[in-house]
């Protein structure tokens, strides 16, 4: 297990290391975010899950196996991260997932709230006094990211790919409870509460889910 000073000054020289490439995901995700807001079509689909398998890869390869390396921790965070990696790489081909603006109402009005926080994760981190660069942003590190793409996915059921819902879902909603104590990730509250979020529509909507996956794939097993 990482010790409080291990896991911040992992996290800092990562931060160091990739600069300025969380700037520039940090901006590639809220431009991508609001173009998918504003017009939903095939090609922000195709750009989206692109970005999100780049930044899980980027996650799981470089921040757990180079800068918190030799720990059974860092393999395993390696792994889930590089299979949503490679679940949202082959669903630019298998075109499973189909992102869009949720309805007007409730919904549209709560997932503008998340998106909201998501962005803000840094600020919300300097807040509790992690300041750059020691800053937790969209696209370098997995929290956020997982964040957004889980209120994305919330969004765009019935057209999801359950298992990539359910390994986002065990980033977002089990590590937390123990992250936050241990480490101080208060900002980390924004992912566990849209893990939390995600975890209810996906109960509530499970049987549309369904119908849509017997309508679409009937036997295919590369949709669960």
């Amino acid at each position: 297990m990482l010790s409080y000073e291990q896991l911040w000054s992992a996290i800092e020289a990562y931060n160091i290391g990739i600069f300025p490439a969380q700037f520039v995901l940090l901006i590639l995700g809220i431009v991508f975010t609001v173009w998918l807001l504003i017009k939903p079509d095939k090609l922000i689909n195709i750009i989206v899950k692109a970005y999100f398998a780049f930044c899980f890869a980027l996650a799981g390869i470089v921040l757990f196996l180079l800068f918190v390396p030799g720990l059974l921790i860092s393999y395993l965070m390696s792994l889930l991260l590089l299979a949503v990696a490679a679940l949202f790489f082959v669903d630019i081909f298998w075109n499973k997932i189909e992102f869009r603006r949720p309805e007007r109402g409730r919904l549209l009005w709560i997932t503008i709230l998340f998106l909201f926080l998501i962005f803000l994760y840094p600020v919300a981190g300097m807040l509790v006094g992690h300041h750059y660069p020691a800053s937790i942003m969209l696209g370098a590190l997995p929290c956020p990211s997982s964040a957004l793409a889980l209120v994305l996915l919330a969004a765009a059921i019935p057209r999801v790919m359950r298992t990539l819902y359910i390994l986002l879902l065990l980033d977002a909603v089990p590590f937390p409870l123990l992250l936050i104590p241990l480490y101080g990730v208060f900002e980390d509250l924004i992912m566990f509460a849209a893990g939390v979020f995600a975890l209810i529509m996906l109960i509530v909507k499970w049987k549309d889910i369904e119908r849509e996956q017997a309508k679409g794939t009937a036997g295919s097993e590369d949709y669960q």
